[in-house]
C-alpha cells in the first residue's frame, strides 16, 4: 500500500527534475537577438602601460549579438560597435547549459589561435557576461589579456 503511494510521488519528482534541467532557463532563457550593453568593464592588460580599463558601453562595444541554437545546445556571441554591424570580438561553439552558456576554447599556445573562457548568464532580465581572452605572444609592451567583467546587456525587442 505504501509502495503504491511512493512510486507516483517519486516519478513526479523525477519528471520535475528532468524538466528543470532541460528547460532551466525557461523563466528567462536568453533569446537570440541583439542586446544593448548597459554597464561593465573591458580591461586590456598587460604591457608597460599597465591595464587599460574601458567603462562599457563605448563606441567599440555597445551591443551584443547572441544566437542560441536550442536544438543543438550551442550558441554564438559577438560584441558589436555602436553601428550594430562592426564586430569587435566574436565567439563561437558556446555550450548551452540549464543556467548559463559557456564559451571555451582550447588553451592557447604561443603562435596558435587565441584562447578564451566566457560565461553568459541571466541577471534580472538581462545577460551578465564575464570572461577572459588571451591573444598573441607574451610581450612586455603589448596587451595580450583581454577581460570583460560584469557586463550587463538588455534585449532590444524587435531588433534585427
Amino acid at each position: 500500500m505504501l509502495k503504491n503511494r511512493i512510486i507516483p510521488v517519486a516519478i513526479a519528482e523525477l519528471v520535475a527534475v528532468l524538466l528543470s534541467a532541460r528547460f532551466g532557463w525557461a523563466q528567462g532563457e536568453p533569446a537570440s537577438g541583439f542586446y544593448q550593453i548597459t554597464s561593465g568593464q573591458y580591461i586590456a592588460c598587460c604591457g608597460i602601460g599597465g591595464p587599460f580599463i574601458d567603462v562599457l558601453p563605448d563606441a567599440r562595444q555597445a551591443f551584443v549579438a547572441l544566437t542560441v541554437d536550442s536544438q543543438r545546445g550551442s550558441a554564438q556571441m559577438a560584441f558589436l560597435a555602436e553601428d550594430m554591424q562592426t564586430v569587435f570580438r566574436s565567439f563561437s561553439n558556446g555550450m548551452v547549459f540549464p543556467d548559463h552558456i559557456q564559451f571555451v576554447s582550447a588553451p592557447g599556445v604561443i603562435g596558435r589561435p587565441p584562447s578564451w573562457n566566457y560565461t553568459v548568464s541571466n541577471a534580472a532580465g538581462a545577460l551578465r557576461i564575464n570572461g577572459t581572452l588571451f591573444d598573441g605572444p607574451i610581450c612586455c609592451d603589448i596587451p595580450n589579456k583581454f577581460t570583460h567583467t560584469n557586463v550587463v546587456a538588455v534585449l532590444i525587442p524587435g531588433a534585427v
